[in-house]
């Protein structure tokens, strides 16, 4: 009993991945689209705010004082 414990504790992950099979592998894959799309749309939406910033610090600095 202690060497599989030993085992479990050496290798966390391979043994997390081993328990469920397909089923954790789906959700895996339905997690990974998610946080995927989630930061394709951050992305998206800090660029577009970093593009208006120069563009309006840009007008403001060709102004005549």
């Amino acid at each position: 009993m202690s060497a599989s414990i030993a085992a479990s504790v050496r290798h966390p992950i391979s043994n997390a991945a081993n328990v469920s099979g397909p089923a954790s592998s789906s959700k895996v894959r339905t997690a990974l689209a998610i946080l995927r799309t989630a930061i394709s749309k951050w992305t998206l939406f800090f660029s577009r705010t970093l593009r208006n910033i120069l563009l309006i610090s840009l007008v403001s600095l060709s102004k005549p004082t």
